[in-house]
């Protein structure tokens, strides 16, 4: 669905650089800032849209003359404009606002109750719409300053959070910052924010945030590889259930990514994969520790594709990877990486012999010091019956059925571990152990989550309510519903 919008849009020029060639006059932008009851909302663009229109009619020295203006409502909608429409060069004249402490349009926040009312006559007003929170002109500053700080791979921060954390020299203020980015085009901060900014923050897809993606995509194409298609790996990888990836999923696509990969090419992924530098001089590229360089999500993307991107690559070497983060030792400038994707990875790689790497692989996960090794161990079972659910049913199944009974979800802990492998039974090519299981006679030592999803995904099966899954998940496995998912298979 995205992919195919994406594909409608057509070819967009680069915005947020220079402004308008034909200014208008600055005398309305003034008078409108000077009227403004709020500023909420800024710090993706969200309810700014207003500003951001006033923006894009004035160059970045227009802009940037405003922040001297007498009025402090000016000055914070001129560090607004610059901020929305992308004005990167402008940012140390924004960071230089930080000690601005005159009052700015205040945030307003709305009350998602504002339509109550109380009893006529009971004497208690109603409730007002909106709160609204004071703010400074150096307070909007400080947290668009803070933006791209949380964009850089190594710690910087505001005086205030230096002087409060002054057993931390590493923190570095705006002056380390800009002098290593002043001379740069592009970073990968900056575009991270863009794509921030772009979406709103949110994860509402419309023809609009979908345009203004597509601008993005635009900047990071006209950036020269290798740098470009590293640049797409770290924006666009996403961890299973992250919060926000709406923006990663408008800017690449599964296949871009995979274009990415090859044009870094193999033997530059494996020297990542083992630690060494991928060679940008990004600062928001560093590696080593303490980086926020997004390496977990890059190396699991790879591992995930490994028969495109690593095909020449001895699965070996991706066990000897696997072991050393196990066992938490250095692996070059990477942060440790316990993840069973690297068998998983190894096994795609091994052609008839994958199955026996997997389950070799459960054994070293069975006791293994990592704090997700249920949900390793769920990765390593499904990625099991994928190799040798078909041409070795009847080993691969046992195997699969001990370890299901034998996993123990922790208490509390839903969704995970043998929860995730009873989640994938809705799937039909689970049906061969969907039925087993229901047929085992250890059926009745599950948790009642996991009944439930074996009810829900035999409802789903036989297209009938065999056994209610709300039901199955309240009182668990009893004799009655067990009989009843038996015969109805």
């Amino acid at each position: 669905m995205i992919a195919a919008l994406l594909l409608t849009l057509p070819p967009l020029a680069l915005q947020g650089a220079q402004g308008s060639s034909g200014e208008e006059p600055v005398d309305d932008f003034v008078a409108y800032a000077e009227g403004l009851e709020h500023l909420t909302g800024f710090q993706y663009g969200s309810g700014c849209e207003e500003i951001e229109r006033w923006a894009e009619r004035f160059s970045t020295d227009t802009l940037t003359a405003l922040l001297e203006h007498d009025e402090p409502n000016v000055r914070a909608a001129a560090i607004v404009g610059l901020h929305v429409d992308r004005r990167v060069s402008a940012l140390p004249e924004i960071a230089a606002r930080i000690g601005d402490l005159e009052p700015a349009p205040p945030v307003r926040t709305p009350h998602w109750i504002a339509d109550f009312q109380v009893d006529v006559g009971s004497g208690t007003p109603p409730r007002p719409q909106y709160s609204e929170e004071p703010q400074t002109v150096g307070g909007i500053a400080s947290s668009i300053v803070q933006l791209y700080f949380d964009g850089a791979a190594r710690g910087f921060a505001l005086p205030s959070i230096r002087r409060a954390k002054r057993r931390t020299p590493r923190l570095r203020g705006f002056g380390d910052y800009w002098s290593e980015r002043a001379e740069r085009d592009a970073c990968l901060g900056w575009l991270a924010l863009d794509l921030m900014c772009a979406v709103r923050g949110g994860s509402r897809v419309d023809p609009e945030v979908i345009e203004r993606v597509a601008a993005v995509r635009q900047r990071v194409a006209a950036i020269e590889d290798p740098y470009r298609s590293w640049l797409l790996l770290a924006l666009a990888t996403t961890f299973e259930n992250e919060e926000f990836p709406l923006g990663a999923a408008l800017l690449a696509d599964e296949e871009r990514l995979l274009q990415a990969g090859r044009a870094i090419g193999e033997e530059a992924l494996v020297r990542f994969l083992s630690g060494e530098s991928h060679g940008l001089s990004d600062p928001d590229c560093a590696l080593g520790k303490g980086s926020r360089f997004p390496t977990g999500r890059i190396v699991l993307f790879l591992l995930g594709h490994a028969r495109d991107l690593l095909p020449g690559t001895a699965p070996d070497t991706l066990l000897e990877l696997e072991a050393r983060h196990l066992a938490g030792e250095s692996v070059g400038l990477a942060p440790r990486l316990p993840f069973a994707a690297w068998s998983i990875a190894a096994a795609d790689l091994s052609g008839d012999r994958g199955a026996e790497v997997l389950v070799d692989a459960l054994a070293r996960y069975g006791d293994a010091d990592v704090f997700d090794a249920q949900d390793q161990r769920a990765y390593l079972v499904m990625a099991l019956w994928r190799h040798g659910g078909t041409e070795q049913l009847d080993r691969v199944l046992g195997r699969v059925l001990d370890w299901f009974f034998a996993e123990t979800p922790r208490k509390n802990s839903y969704g995970f571990g043998r929860h995730r492998v009873a989640n994938a039974f809705m799937n039909e090519s689970w049906r061969p152990v969907l039925r087993a299981v229901v047929a085992d006679d250890r059926i009745g030592t599950l948790d009642s989550f996991t009944f439930g999803r074996i009810a829900a995904a035999t409802n789903h099966a036989l297209g009938r309510d065999v056994v209610p899954w709300n039901l199955a998940k309240r009182e668990g496995p009893t004799p009655e519903s067990i009989e009843r998912l038996r015969a109805a298979w």
